[in-house]
């Protein structure tokens, strides 16, 4: 049960973190981050459903968001762009299901 508080919180604290960054591919790069993030939710779901699987598959994505999160930090740089994409994100976020 530790495990699974620790990392519902890694991975909330990954989704909390990509709202606050944002340029050529801001859509395409906020719908995925959405994605990423509407997933983890749904596993997340499952998780606390009792779904013992669900955990490797939420290992998995924290790993994927944690690097594409990297790679978005270091993409847009400019306060401008990161505001276009937290924009962008919230505007992606709604469409989850």
């Amino acid at each position: 049960m530790k495990n699974i508080k620790l990392l519902i919180g890694s991975l909330l604290f990954i989704s909390l973190t990509m709202t606050s960054c944002g340029g050529d591919t801001i859509q395409s790069d906020a719908k995925k981050m959405a994605e990423l993030h509407c997933e983890s939710m749904s596993l997340m779901e499952k998780v606390i459903a009792g779904d013992e699987d669900a955990m490797l598959d939420i290992e998995k994505l924290g790993e994927k968001a944690g690097g594409f999160e990297k790679e978005i930090k270091g993409k847009y740089t400019e306060k401008s762009e990161q505001e276009a994409f937290a924009k962008a994100f919230a505007k992606e976020i709604e469409k989850c299901n």
